[in-house]
Order: C-alpha cells, then structure tokens, then sequence
C-alpha cells in the first residue's frame, strides 16, 4: 500500500511546491488480545561511586535514525497491539488499546506519508523517517508544522538540514520557560489543523470505530488502504476536476 500511496503522491505533487506539511499521530483502536511480557527485574539507579568514571548515555532513538536508513529504523520501532493513553486537545487523557497512525499532509490534506505503530510509540520517534518522505517524487517542501510532541532540538536540527523551516510548537518542559512563537509564525502554524481534518476524515469516512483484524501487518494494511483513498479522494478533488 505504501508503494501505491507513494504512486499518487508522485503523480498528483511532481514538481510543485507544498508549502506546509502537517504532522500528527492518531489512536486507532482494534479488538485484540495482548501479548504477555516477561516479567523483568527493574534496576537500580544508584549514584556513580567517589572516583569512578562512567560511560556516557547512549544515544537516543531519535538521534540513531539519522545515520540509519528508513528502513533500517521503522525496524526498530514497535508495531504490536499495546495500551496506549494520551491527552487530547481538551485536556482530557485517552485510553485506548491498539495502534497509533503517523499521518503527513499537505495544505489540501493530501496524505504525503504515513506509518503505523503501536500505541506507546511517542509522536516524535517516527517523525525524521516522515520528514525524509516529504521530497519523494519531485516534491519540495517549505514547513513542517508540529505540535508539542515533537519538540526536539535533533527534529528541528534535522528538518533545518533538509532546507526547510520547522514550525513546532514550543514545550516549556516544567520549570524551563521558552519564548512562544512569534505572531506571524503562530498565524501560520494554525494550518497544522489540516492533518487534524484528515485524521478525522479519514474515521469519518474509511475506518471503523474498531479494527477486528488482528497483527500489524494486517493493520497496517487496512489502514494504509484507507490512507490511499483519502488520496484518491483529494486527487479527484483538487487535481483532476
């Protein structure tokens, strides 16, 4: 499916600019049972002893998947059926069990990439592998528009490498108080709304409340299938009529 997606995206962007790519993450539910773990013993942090040297920390996922392909990476990001929880823009926590959709689109909410992972997956994981899609097929792009959940300084320095200009909603991360977006970046930032529309368009329209099949190879293809309609919907919409 994503050869197909990839296809669409090709014919319909060849050689225009997107302006925008928006980036957002959706909980997709599904009726199935989890795995069960092994139970591990958690370890001890205890402080490093008078004299002793420690070995640095270990790079973060984030950091590793850019010297990796995008292959290479999705790899080791987790796609089985977990508990996922997350606050929505109301301020109220989510529970849901199932998968997480990775969406990218552009100003007309036309689907440029998408992924599926498990619910734990944090938003940000992904993102450097769905950057990467966003020049395929001749495209080129100005923004990447994202929410909190992707604030990082190895996305931003990452985006800012491709030639384009990250707009990511600051996250003050506790004590630490960080200047907002500027008046005219913040008045653009609100198209990021866009994927929100797609993602509902795409419950809406092409997915059920709850998937029944079950795995993340059957998952992943059901909902890339519902992915590629939402293409076909707005190539029909905004570049064939």
């Amino acid at each position: 499916m994503s050869e197909t997606l990839d296809k669409l995206v090709k014919e319909a962007h060849e050689g225009k600019v997107v302006y925008h790519v928006s980036r957002d993450s959706t909980a997709v539910e599904a009726r199935e049972k989890l795995e069960k773990k092994e139970k591990t013993e958690k370890k001890r942090c205890e402080r490093p002893k008078k004299g002793e040297n420690r070995s640095p920390k270990e790079e973060t996922v984030i950091g590793k998947q850019i010297h990796e392909t995008t292959e290479e990476s999705l790899k080791n990001i987790n796609t089985s059926c977990v508990h996922g929880y997350r606050k929505n823009r109301h301020g109220n926590i989510q529970f849901w069990t199932g998968y997480k959709l990775h969406l990218d689109v552009s100003d007309c909410r036309f689907p440029l990439g998408a992924f599926v992972s498990g619910a734990t997956v944090y938003d940000s994981q992904p993102a450097c592998d769905t950057t990467g899609k966003d020049d395929r097929g001749g495209i080129f792009s100005c923004y990447s528009l994202m929410d909190v959940a992707y604030d990082s300084s190895v996305i931003d320095g990452f985006i800012r490498s491709r030639e384009r200009i990250p707009l990511i909603d600051p996250n003050n991360r506790g004590s630490e108080t960080r200047p907002p977006l500027d008046p005219v970046k913040k008045e653009r930032f609100k198209l990021r709304t866009e994927v929100e529309r797609a993602n509902s368009i795409l419950k809406d329209w092409f997915l059920p409340r709850k998937l029944y099949v079950k795995g993340p190879a059957k998952v992943s293809f059901v909902v890339l299938i519902a992915v590629v309609c939402l293409a076909a919907l707005r190539m029909i919409q905004y570049f064939v009529l």
